[in-house]
């Protein structure tokens, strides 16, 4: 399912969906330091995020579960539905059980929670690449107790720093 070869290695065309700039400039960045990665398009809302994906054909979209519009959810269902050889990873901040059930039903392969991102998101683009599921490790109450959620500028300041 990847795209064409780069120096002897598969590189992977990537899509990328989140309402927010600031996470979309760090996803970009943080994807682009990738060798194997290219990134192919990006889009503020699902609507686009659908349009582009069936344009240009990406191995792998990683979109934001809860857009304006058509969220992810209802863009991987659609992706599902048309047949599209496009691997869906869910980029969420939410951990809850029911979330990452909803995204695998709509037929995504990866679900990553926003806080893991920097940890993850290339495994799990990997993973939906080949076929594979790969779920966050970060699940519902996991955060340390009493600790608040991670803003979304924080989010993007992580995807952007080295690990």
């Amino acid at each position: 399912m990847c795209g064409r070869r780069e120096k002897g290695g598969l590189l992977l065309r990537v899509f990328v969906a989140d309402d927010h700039p600031a996470v979309r400039q760090g996803l970009r960045a943080f994807l682009g330091a990738e060798p194997e990665v290219e990134i192919v398009g990006e889009a503020a809302h699902g609507e686009r995020a659908l349009a582009a994906i069936r344009a240009l054909r990406p191995d792998v979209a990683v979109l934001d579960l809860r857009m304006p519009g058509l969220t992810g959810l209802e863009v991987a269902r659609r992706l599902r539905q048309e047949q599209l050889p496009t691997a869906v990873v869910m980029l969420s901040m939410h951990a809850e059980q029911a979330d990452i059930d909803s995204a695998l039903a709509a037929g995504a392969l990866g679900y990553v929670v926003k806080e893991d991102a920097s940890a993850s998101l290339m495994r799990a683009i990997r993973a939906a690449a080949r076929g594979e599921v790969y779920l966050s490790p970060t699940r519902a109450g996991a955060r340390p107790a009493g600790g608040p959620a991670p803003t979304e500028a924080e989010l993007a300041r992580r995807l952007t720093l080295p690990p």
